[in-house]
């Protein structure tokens, strides 16, 4: 039987999760969409394929395609509050006020990013999150980082806490202010469902016109976040760039009128 080459899988936090002698292969990634999470994966959990491509495990906030790109969808998990204790240089958690009662569940914002400022922009600390507790009753958090604190921060501390930004994904519905996160391996027809995205390597994507990446060095590609769809990131008929997030470039040899049909997505490596 023919197989695929053996890599091992990683976690966001770089764990080693299973091996490819283990995992019976790349299946997986394209198991139908559910929302039953994998107990073997966190949201964010990266699989690298022997051949390049990369996916992200997600969990959708809306229908996801698998012909168009999809968004990250989420907001920021907790707006700029002051800390709720004192915390030693080589502490590992801070404690702050989410905003409501049991608004988060235990190690909901896993693989999420805190903002921890300083008395000026020398001693910012910048953590990933490896966990939370339940808030409680006042919306209070332990928030567990992914390294200790090399400044101490007090009362008068000020952090931002971003949730992890593959918990919340579509194509269907996103708006300009949206940033693309990467296209479905499969499709996800409403909000709360598990399913991995590529954000790295070959891949077909529907154009946003007739025909993308079809004249003379016209080659990076550009998303159109309200659709998923990809058009040229450089017009050379009027000679300036065309507005929108950048997010790879056309794979094969294409000639005029003839565009790209598989790009090289370069989002998330």
């Amino acid at each position: 039987m023919k197989s695929v080459a053996k890599v091992n899988y990683l976690g966001s936090n770089q764990e080693v999760i299973r091996t490819g002698e283990s995992s019976g292969g790349f299946d997986f990634i394209y198991t139908p969409a559910t929302s039953t999470k994998d107990p073997w994966y966190n949201i964010g959990d990266r699989v690298a394929m022997p051949d390049g491509r990369v996916f992200r495990y997600a969990k959708s906030a809306g229908a996801c395609y698998t012909y168009q790109l999809s968004m990250f969808y989420g907001l920021i998990g907790v707006a700029y509050t002051s800390l709720l204790q004192s915390q030693a240089v080589g502490d590992r958690t801070i404690h702050l006020d989410a905003g409501a009662a049991a608004c988060y569940t235990e190690d909901e914002l896993r693989g999420g990013y805190v903002v921890i400022y300083g008395s000026d922009n020398s001693d910012v600390q910048q953590r990933g999150i490896l966990g939370n507790t339940l808030a409680d009753s006042d919306g209070h958090v332990t928030i567990y980082l992914d390294a200790p604190l090399n400044v101490a921060v007090t009362t008068s501390t000020g952090a931002e806490v971003m949730r992890n930004p593959y918990s919340s994904v579509l194509t269907v519905g996103a708006t300009e202010y949206c940033s693309a996160a990467g296209l479905a391996a499969v499709e996800s027809d409403a909000s709360g469902e598990y399913l991995w995205i590529q954000t790295w390597g070959p891949c077909a994507i529907a154009p946003g016109e007739s025909a993308v990446c079809d004249a003379a060095f016209e080659r990076e590609v550009c998303a159109d976040v309200t659709v998923g769809a990809l058009h040229e990131a450089y017009d050379s008929t009027f000679g300036v760039p065309v507005s929108g997030q950048v997010v790879g470039a056309g794979l094969e040899r294409t000639t005029s009128g003839n565009g790209a049909v598989f790009f090289s997505l370069r989002l998330d490596p």
